[in-house]
């Protein structure tokens, strides 16, 4: 082999190991942006799950004042009461006022 051979072999033998490590490191960076993608995707996914359980017995504490608000005891106590505070008139101290027909208000 010449001297210019062995020469262009060296050129080529150093621009493939160089095309080589620009392949790699780009290999690499890329594997790093997926990786860095994957985990905040993992994050959002673990934290919407744990927002969701929280809603979901948030909801069914809701659910259970709802029934026991709407519940036939609590109705019944509500009508106990009225009854209590209701407020009963001897009918002989009751007046009613006589008007004339003539003398009401007309709009």
């Amino acid at each position: 082999m010449s001297k210019k051979a062995k020469l262009r072999m060296k050129k080529e033998i150093k621009n493939f190991w160089l095309a080589s490590s620009l392949a790699i490191a780009a290999l690499l960076v890329g594997a790093i942006f997926q990786l860095n993608s994957y985990i905040h995707q993992n994050s959002f996914l673990s934290d919407s799950q744990k927002k969701i359980a929280s809603i979901s017995s948030e909801n069914d504490v809701l659910e259970a004042k709802l029934s026991q608000t709407n519940s036939l005891e609590n109705f019944n106590q509500y009508q106990i009461a009225q009854v209590n505070n209701y407020e009963k008139v001897d009918i002989s101290t009751v007046r009613y006022v006589h008007v004339p027909k003539g003398e009401l208000a007309k709009n």
